[in-house]
């Protein structure tokens, strides 16, 4: 297993600390994702390259793009999925 870490933008507490694991675990080959807010970052194991170009995306969507890509719209989508996050915590 290989091993990455991805700034991302928008991560602002334990609920989107959870809700990025969530989606990272998500993926298959995927394994020890550690996500902190402090640092901006989300750190895991993988088997498969492709799979960060996807895990990438999925964050896009879930409001927490790549570190300094971040739209007025993703920081409004971002403070949902941080809600939904804190709720099934």
């Amino acid at each position: 297993m290989k091993s990455t870490i991805i700034e991302i933008d928008n991560l602002k507490c334990g609920g989107c600390e959870h809700t990025v694991n969530k989606a990272v675990e998500s993926f298959e080959g995927v394994e020890s994702v550690q996500t902190s807010s402090e640092e901006g970052t989300v750190r895991f194991s993988y088997e498969d390259e492709e799979v960060i170009e996807r895990i990438k995306n999925k964050l896009s969507s879930l409001g927490y793009p790549p570190a300094g890509t971040s739209s007025t719209l993703q920081k409004a989508v971002s403070f949902v999925s941080c809600a939904k996050g804190r709720i099934t915590k």
